[in-house]
């Protein structure tokens, strides 16, 4: 499932192709098959967001069944320390080393833009809160689900030792906040 969502990330630059014969292109677009694939799009991205959280709550589990404690700032930081040195580098290239690699009457749309769009809000990244803002505005798109996963991350080391040590009342808590999230993203829509 992930090399799938890689994929579709990497996929969707085929949309600022230059085409020269809409009638063919929607044709190919049409395609049954890419209709299914183009649509279930946002299922990749969920089923990864799922199995990352299932694994983090089973390690926290784990470890509050052996004895141990979930300390939040350490985890965070750990994971924190993990990611950003891949983040850093990714944003360091894509700004100001591949728009030196090339040319073309799409570059500038594509590559040039975002990198300045990174140039800007290159921050946003570091803290992980990039899907916060509007998509025109994100630098390096195809991360946002990085900074989900983390957002994500937060939480799930702040509710499992609540759902472990209070399990009634932690799934309450859990129940709530996807309420909550879901009526916000209505909201939003």
């Amino acid at each position: 499932r992930n090399s799938l969502l890689i994929h579709r990330h990497k996929s969707m630059s085929i949309l600022f192709n230059p085409f020269t014969n809409r009638s063919e292109m929607t044709k190919r677009l049409a395609n049954p098959f890419l209709l299914v694939y183009a649509s279930a799009a946002s299922l990749y991205t969920d089923v990864f967001l799922m199995l990352s959280g299932c694994l983090t709550v089973y390690t926290f589990y784990g470890r509050l069944q052996k004895g141990k404690q979930v300390k939040l700032w350490r985890e965070i930081l750990d994971r924190y320390f993990r990611i950003i040195p891949s983040v850093i580098f990714l944003i360091l290239f894509c700004t100001f080393v591949l728009p030196l690699l090339g040319s073309g009457p799409m570059w500038n749309l594509v590559v040039t833009s975002h990198a300045e769009i990174c140039k800007k809000y290159w921050w946003r990244n570091m803290l992980f809160v990039q899907n916060w803002f509007g998509y025109n505005s994100i630098c390096l798109t195809n991360t946002h689900h990085v900074g989900i996963d983390m957002q994500l991350f937060v939480a799930a080391t702040i509710l499992t030792p609540i759902l472990y040590k209070y399990p009634k009342r932690g799934l309450q808590l859990i129940i709530g906040l996807a309420l909550l999230s879901t009526i916000a993203r209505f909201y939003v829509t």
